[in-house]
């Protein structure tokens, strides 16, 4: 009833300023207004520089420029003073990613066509070691024919002031035994599809004169884009007239835990279904989480496969479909007269493996 009041006087209306006083009814304000803080700039974009050895992005404080004038960044620069990069001309070599029997496997970037490969190097001292210098040879000649979408790409073999060695694909991702050791037992269906893939490869390797003999976890690439690719020939019989016989009879050869009894007594002549073998063997890996024939020393693992000691899938992994554990006791079959036939059979029988845990699942 008493009206408002600015600055001690009456009004009716009033455009307020800063430092006005208000008085309504008993109450006393002070007007101030209030200017909203202008927006604090977006943080500045750190700088980037392309790596010209990985083909990656690196901020620009922490790049380092290379020999040619352009970048690196500070994984490549750590790795170019581990890595004998004059080994082999136009190839860089980023980084080590395993050792095998004959040499060292680098990640490696090929120079000219800018793209990364696999680069596979024996070692100098295995040159002056007839038989491992000829199964090298061998390898990349087995390479050079098989083109199938579940085999590595061989690119390229020779050699450089003295150094062999073999381009091929790189696939990114990891190998099985990886997966299984990163992730645990993998689940029915995926092995399932994924020895499809294998034993298709296989086939094909079988079909142009050639037995891997050491299917093994290592051996499955598994790459990121889900392909399933099998790698590594370095102890493949190739079936052609002429071709040296490297293995004398009656000496194993391969990785003990997948190979066949018959492959432990004349590794040189076994056929289809000694791979077959080391495909069931590798599968089971895959499920269980360890191979079939384990022991704790390599005179036990000999005798666990030459009496055939394992034990059964369904024991050691009871979720396992039977259709899988008889498709896997099949390959595992001590005498090879019992085995799939032919890697054309086991890969049938895998898709129908594969199949039935999709309609169950």
């Amino acid at each position: 009833s008493n009206g408002s009041w600015v600055n001690g006087r009456r009004v009716a209306e009033h455009r307020l300023q800063d430092g006005d006083r208000v008085k309504i009814g008993g109450h006393v304000f002070a007007f101030e207004t209030q200017t909203a803080a202008a927006p604090e700039p977006p943080p500045a974009r750190e700088p980037v520089v392309f790596c010209e050895r990985c083909f990656t992005t690196a901020a620009l404080a922490h790049a380092t420029r290379s020999p040619s004038g352009g970048w690196w960044c500070p994984r490549c620069v750590d790795s170019a003073r581990e890595l004998p990069n004059d080994l082999i001309d136009g190839f860089t070599l980023l980084r080590r990613l395993g050792h095998g029997r004959m040499g060292p496997l680098f990640l490696a970037r090929h120079d000219a066509l800018r793209k990364h490969v696999a680069i596979k190097i024996l070692l100098s001292e295995r040159v002056l070691d007839r038989v491992t210098l000829q199964r090298f040879i061998r390898e990349a000649k087995i390479g050079g024919r098989l083109y199938h979408p579940n085999i590595v790409e061989f690119y390229d073999a020779a050699q450089c002031r003295g150094t062999y060695y073999i381009s091929m694909e790189y696939v990114e991702g990891e190998s099985l035994r990886e997966r299984v050791e990163r992730a645990g037992p993998l689940a029915p269906v995926e092995v399932a599809a994924i020895g499809a893939f294998v034993a298709e490869a296989l086939a094909h390797a079988h079909r142009h004169g050639v037995i891997h003999r050491n299917v093994r976890p290592e051996n499955v690439l598994l790459g990121v884009g889900g392909e399933v690719k099998l790698g590594d020939f370095g102890f493949a019989r190739l079936d052609e007239p002429g071709e040296p016989v490297l293995t004398p009879p009656g000496q194993p050869l391969g990785s003990l835990c997948y190979m066949p009894p018959e492959q432990f007594t004349d590794a040189h002549g076994v056929d289809e279904r000694a791979d077959v073998f080391g495909l069931g063997a590798t599968l089971y890996h895959a499920l269980t989480g360890q191979p079939p024939f384990l022991a704790e020393t390599i005179e036990g693992i000999e005798e666990n496969v030459l009496r055939g000691a394992l034990v059964p899938l369904q024991q050691a992994r009871p979720d396992v479909p039977p259709e899988l554990a008889t498709t896997i006791a099949h390959c595992l079959a001590h005498q090879r007269a019992h085995r799939y036939r032919s890697a054309d059979e086991l890969t049938q029988a895998l898709r129908v493996a594969a199949a039935s845990g999709q309609r169950s699942g």
